[in-house]
């Protein structure tokens, strides 16, 4: 059952196509794999599906069955605990989603080649493949998806669980002044305070590197601020020196860092990726803790790249309330999940849908509250438009 990449057909693999996010390309998902961060270390064991119309790949779905519901950002460990007390397993499980990463972006991946016959004929296949995985596993889970892949799953029989994070949308400005500027005053002084109080800091410097000036020296370094950080917070290290090494130099087109030196030494740095118009935030990490750095690392120096390279979107990652005051507002992400027991899953559904409503709820609070002078077109309870 369990296969990786290189064993799925990989020129199949690197066929398929998600034009928003690189964390299903075939070298993200590869270097998880190949530099010690799956399997029995952090529970993640890859069985990828992919379809076949004769010699050509016409779709794909990255699949991991899961021992335990660490590294999803999707929490369902009541879940596992309620089907625990029947008596009944919920471990193993099915997973299709990027190991370690809360990042929005399409599971179903299909050949821009396929025509629509074709793409529906893979998808029936696919989840004929998960049906027949249904005796190995207690339910298959598809996390981070956009709004209108739900209505796929949804037709499979799978419901769809809301949950949030702040994201960042370009509605039309053209620098930083501009975003500065449709801010209510109050959140205006206090970013343009925190990047003054920051330039003022003798000997620092901020840097910005992407593709070749992405070095071996700079991946230790990431490597290091991330394995610090985790372990600062109690976090369990997922992520290999050999992945940030193997990235640096397979994904160096997609990855973009932000890095700090004090006196010519490094001291701090954020990691991002990016594909089309939209630029993902993931790690970050500091050996000496002054004011503001974060916020200028990661969000404040994402949006300036934001605004050099036209981008029009800005994911910073999970959690994080005071990204709101900041310019970034709630929004909606999904997942669909189908539990093989009928009766577990209508329960789950019920969930689902009052966890939905108490969210509508929150964004209701939020509006009230806009860091903004008018609320930006498709804000707050806005589902997320990748396109």
């Amino acid at each position: 059952m369990i296969a990786k990449v290189s064993a799925t057909l990989p020129s199949g693999w690197d066929s398929l196509e998600d034009p928003f996010s690189p964390f299903t390309d075939s070298l993200h998902l590869s270097a998880l794999e190949s530099t010690g961060c799956l399997g029995d270390a952090t529970g993640w064991y890859p069985c990828h599906i992919t379809a076949h119309d004769n010699d050509h790949c016409i779709a794909g779905l990255p699949l991991y069955l899961k021992t335990n519901s660490y590294g999803e950002f999707i929490f369902d460990h009541s879940w596992a605990a309620a089907i625990g007390r029947t008596g009944q397993p919920y471990y193993p499980k099915l997973v299709s989603a990027v190991p370690f990463t809360p990042a929005t972006g399409s599971r179903l991946l299909f050949n821009p080649a396929a025509n629509e016959a074709q793409r529906t004929h893979a998808t029936a296949l696919i989840h004929e493949k998960i049906l027949g995985l249904s005796k190995q596993a207690s339910s298959h889970h598809v996390l981070f998806v956009p709004e209108a892949e739900t209505k796929i799953w949804d037709q499979a029989g799978y419901c769809m669980r809301s949950s949030f994070q702040y994201h960042w949308e370009n509605k039309g400005w053209n620098s930083f002044a501009e975003f500065l500027d449709s801010l209510v005053s109050k959140r205006r002084r206090q970013i343009a305070l925190e990047r003054k109080q920051l330039a003022e800091v003798p000997d620092l410097k901020i840097h910005t590197v992407t593709g070749n000036q992405l070095t071996p020296a700079l991946a230790d370094l990431m490597f290091d601020l991330y394995r610090d950080t985790n372990e600062k917070m109690g976090s369990h290290v997922c992520l290999t020196r050999g992945f940030f090494e193997q990235t640096f130099q397979t994904m160096n087109k997609n990855t973009v860092l932000f890095y700090a030196t004090l006196c010519g030494l490094p001291i701090a740095a954020a990691i991002n990726y990016r594909q089309g118009k939209n630029l993902f935030g993931r790690y970050w990490g500091t050996k000496q803790d002054i004011r503001n750095l974060h916020f200028e690392l990661c969000y404040y120096k994402a949006l300036d790249y934001c605004f050099d390279e036209s981008l029009l979107r800005y994911e910073a990652g999970a959690q994080g309330e005071h990204k709101f005051p900041r310019g970034f507002l709630p929004q909606f992400t999904y997942s669909s999940h189908k539990l093989f027991n009928p009766e577990f899953h209508a329960a789950i559904s019920g969930f689902c849908t009052q966890e939905h409503q108490k969210i509508e709820g929150l964004f209701a609070q939020y509006a009230e509250h806009s860091p903004y002078k008018a609320d930006p077109k498709n804000s707050s309870n806005a589902p997320i438009n990748l396109t």
